[in-house]
């Protein structure tokens, strides 16, 4: 007779499969949250490192983190593949790797292009989607249409006491349009 611990853990019954899914899911969080949440925020924290090296090293950290991101998606797919049928685990994993391949093939080499232009010193496209490259319009809650105001340059620049972040205070451009 069988326990019912030996059957939660049995390999016939894909348990050790699943126990590897979610760990491997837990890791991949782990992974995203590090990059997207710490990392990237705090290379531009540091006052030596100029705009154009963080953008680049900010380019090349997501470049790799969708490599290895697609080695997750990879491993986790032969976890489903010889583990108990798991739909939902199927479903997710598929919405995730499109995701994945919408942004390699697109929002990647989208910034890829804009981060290039600020690194060689120029100033990227606005995409204001089909008003000509003007920024874009928004309606009011009364249904008229207003102007987004994007400040120009800094007016005024303070450290903060202690010395390592700066604030900037902007100026909106007033012209006429």
């Amino acid at each position: 007779m069988m326990s019912v611990q030996q059957d939660a853990v049995d390999p016939d019954q894909g348990g050790c499969a699943n126990m590897a899914l979610l760990a491997l899911v837990m890791l991949w969080i782990g992974t995203l949250l590090g990059v997207s949440f710490l990392a990237t925020p705090a290379k531009f924290l540091a006052p030596s490192l100029t705009l154009p090296v963080a953008l680049d090293v900010g380019r090349q950290t997501f470049a790799v983190f969708n490599k290895i991101e697609w080695v997750y998606i990879v491993v986790c797919a032969l976890l489903i593949a010889i583990g108990p049928r798991n739909r939902l685990g199927s479903a997710g994993l598929v919405a995730v790797a499109i995701l994945s391949a919408l942004q390699m093939g697109w929002l990647l080499p989208e910034l890829d292009v804009r981060v290039g232009t600020i690194i060689a010193g120029g100033q990227p496209p606005w995409h204001g989607g089909g008003n000509g490259g003007a920024p874009p319009s928004r309606r009011s809650a009364a249904g008229a249409r207003t102007r987004v105001m994007r400040p120009t340059q800094p007016s005024a620049i303070s450290a903060t006491p202690d010395g390592r972040s700066c604030r900037f205070r902007f100026s909106a451009d007033r012209r006429g349009k």
